[in-house]
């Protein structure tokens, strides 16, 4: 269930996106006692709003969500990875 909405709002917000031009995310990864959260967003250089977005792993130790939103990303932008 998780994955499915994960997907469902990556797909949204590279939409949006895609629509404002923007080339470029940052992603900053924030774990947690149960969940890891990726959370992602791009900022659209002309007027400036900003897209948020969050993908999350419901296991701290599963890499298998997180290399899948990787390869996702990587597909439609240049990515940027920061220190949460």
């Amino acid at each position: 269930m998780q994955r499915a909405l994960n997907v469902k709002h990556f797909n949204t917000f590279v939409q949006q996106v895609k629509g404002a031009g923007v080339t470029e995310i940052s992603v900053a990864r924030e774990a947690g006692p149960k969940a890891v959260k990726l959370k992602y967003r791009a900022r659209d250089g002309r007027t400036r709003k900003i897209f948020n977005g969050e993908w999350v792993v419901a296991a701290a130790g599963d890499d298998k969500g997180e290399k899948e939103f990787f390869e996702l990303a990587e597909k439609e932008f240049v990515v940027r990875r920061e220190e949460a």
